[in-house]
């Protein structure tokens, strides 16, 4: 069977999108799809001050020392943890900014040699959060592709199509995973069988298998 250019053309095109969600899942510390879409909610979930709160209060447990309310103008109840929860309530905290925020703020604590640091300002807490919300927002974008993007699909015609067009080396290793399950369990039991501890030689097995045995479909 003669397969056309559009239909190669496509599948070159979704195999390059599964390369580039492949790479953006291990460009975000996941392993699987399924872990990368957890890590994704928390670089996009904005903080509750409820969180942030909680935050604050292992600071003051980490360095021993406690806030007290800044002064507020008659009437007006004072703000507490020195008004650090509301601002980065409004600047739209994300969860993981806040893991990372809490970190760096815990690694001033033993600084020099001086356990008992005083707490964070208002200005220095604000700095922190800018400095891990820049360093992160390379990841935030990542988190928004993996969001956004549904993953493309290849099915098993497209791996045969690609084993007989030589695009083996282009197709994702899930991919070359998936063309080794759909091999006849007779068949596969062989290539194990000459390749116990080959790996390489024995994907290159499979992709002979699809090149011969799959060459009129």
């Amino acid at each position: 069977m003669t397969i056309s250019s559009t239909i190669i053309g496509a599948l070159v095109v979704r195999l390059a999108a599964v390369n580039q969600r492949e790479n953006t899942i291990l460009q975000l510390g996941a392993k699987t799809e399924q872990d990368a879409l957890s890590i994704a909610k928390r670089h996009l979930r904005h903080a509750s001050t409820d969180d942030i709160t909680a935050a604050l209060q292992a600071v003051e447990r980490c360095k021993l020392k406690t806030y007290a309310s800044v002064k507020a103008p008659v009437g007006i109840s004072p703000e507490p943890y020195a008004g650090i929860v509301q601002t980065l309530s409004r600047a739209k905290i994300t969860l993981t900014e806040l893991d990372a925020w809490i970190d760096t703020i815990k690694r001033t604590t033993f600084a020099n040699g001086n356990k008992y640091q005083p707490l964070p300002s208002h200005d220095e807490a604000w700095q922190t959060f800018s400095a891990v919300s820049t360093e992160l927002r390379l990841d935030k974008q990542l988190a928004h592709q993996i969001i956004n993007q549904s993953a493309p699909k290849i099915t098993d015609q497209d791996i045969i199509n690609a084993c007989k067009w030589d695009l083996w080396d282009h197709l994702p290793h899930q991919c070359k995973q998936q063309a080794w399950r759909i091999i006849p369990e007779n068949d596969r039991a062989a290539i194990k069988l000459r390749y116990p501890n080959n790996p390489s030689a024995a994907m290159q097995a499979t992709k002979d298998y699809h090149s011969t045995k799959r060459a009129a479909t």
